[in-house]
């Protein structure tokens, strides 16, 4: 009897604690700005989560253009001569599931960029930015937390983009 009272008290705790992570986590995405970075545009957080075993391959694209940039407090604001920007974006995503809470995961990312102005035009296209990470499952029951952990890595050089 009282194994079973130690396991109603036990699972009182454990729906205070996911009550109180659930609480944290709403809080926390109400307070963060409504005006995401350049970053978070290019590539959206995703859930990187596989069982083990399990993988997954999959491509995007995405388009942007714009006659404007962004300034030092991330506010739209126009830009002296740009007439156009675009940028095109090739993704192919990796995923491998290495145990039941730990997942491997990376992205090759392709770019063409096009810039039309009064003082520069011209074209670059080639390899950006490349992330790896791992995914690892804190807590599965009513409510899931999963901690990820990204390295993104510049495949290339600005030297030759500054020409």
């Amino acid at each position: 009897m009282a194994i079973l009272r130690g396991m109603r008290r036990s699972s009182g705790l454990q729906n205070q604690r996911q009550s109180w992570l659930s609480g944290l986590i709403l809080g926390t995405a109400l307070l963060l700005p409504s005006e995401s970075s350049a970053d978070f545009q290019l590539n959206d957080w995703q859930l990187h989560r596989r069982e083990r075993g399990e993988w997954s391959l999959s491509g995007s694209s995405r388009f942007f253009s714009s006659t404007k940039n962004r300034d030092g407090t991330g506010n739209s604001a126009s830009v002296a001569g740009l007439e156009s920007y675009k940028r095109t974006a090739l993704n192919l995503e990796a995923q491998w599931g290495l145990h039941s809470r730990l997942t491997l995961y990376g992205r090759l990312n392709w770019l063409a960029n096009q810039i039309r102005s009064t003082t520069i035009t011209g074209n670059r296209y080639g390899f950006a930015d490349q992330s790896a990470g791992l995914s690892l499952r804190l807590i599965e029951s009513s409510v899931a937390l999963d901690l990820q952990a990204q390295l993104d890595l510049p495949a290339y050089s600005n030297v030759n983009d500054a020409t």
